[in-house]
């Protein structure tokens, strides 16, 4: 805490790494690197959630308890913004759709705890093969989505198979039948954080016909 080094607002404090930066500094990267500053703002949000999240009263509004990752509520937030950054930088982004099925090997659905162990491996997969800035959520019960900013349909693709891989691989105590259905959704030109869940939300209601 002695080394500290002061420079206008910004305190920088070597042995714990912290940084504090004002919001005046914080305006200023803005106006001068605009493109540096979205991406402030974006691991602000991250950085924040995680924070926020270790608090027991706010931590059941951020994260999902049983995988671990954000919840619906959260990630419609942080959608929301890539979504406005690709559009202003004119950058890909893509919504990766990861739905997790499981029956059990004699037959029926599985159990309870089969799901929920399910649920959560297939969390720890998924965090485990993404690139710093993508973020994950639990959508609904068995559903994952994940956000990949400047990433097209293609590149999503060999995310999602690296994602399978390693939950292939991984030891699976539970003895059920799982089938993962992967659905892609690449941000067209004009849409918004609502009309890429609208698309995506539709993508996954059309193949459960």
């Amino acid at each position: 805490m002695r080394d500290r080094e002061r420079i206008s607002d910004v305190v920088a404090i070597k042995p714990v790494r912290a940084l504090a930066v004002s919001w005046r500094d914080i305006h200023q990267i803005a106006r001068l690197y605009p493109r540096i500053s979205s991406r402030l703002f974006e691991n602000l949000s991250l950085v924040l959630g995680d924070l926020l999240a270790r608090q027991e009263a706010i931590r059941p509004m951020i994260k999902d308890e049983l995988s671990g990752v954000y919840n619906a509520t959260y990630i419609i937030d942080l959608l929301q913004f890539a979504a406005d950054k690709a559009n202003r930088y004119d950058e890909e982004l893509s919504l990766l759709s990861l739905k997790v099925a499981c029956n059990s090997t004699k037959g029926g659905h599985a159990n309870w705890q089969d799901k929920a162990w399910i649920i959560s491996k297939m969390a720890q997969s998924t965090r485990a093969v993404l690139r710093k800035g993508d973020m994950v959520s639990r959508w609904k019960d068995q559903i994952y989505w994940v956000i990949l900013p400047n990433t097209n349909a293609t590149q999503a693709h060999m995310l999602a198979q690296r994602v399978l891989q390693h939950y292939e691989q991984s030891d699976d105590p539970v003895k059920c039948h799982t089938e993962i259905c992967v659905y892609i959704t690449e941000l067209a030109p004009g849409e918004d954080g609502k009309d890429l869940i609208d698309r995506a939300t539709r993508q996954e209601t059309l193949s459960e016909a």
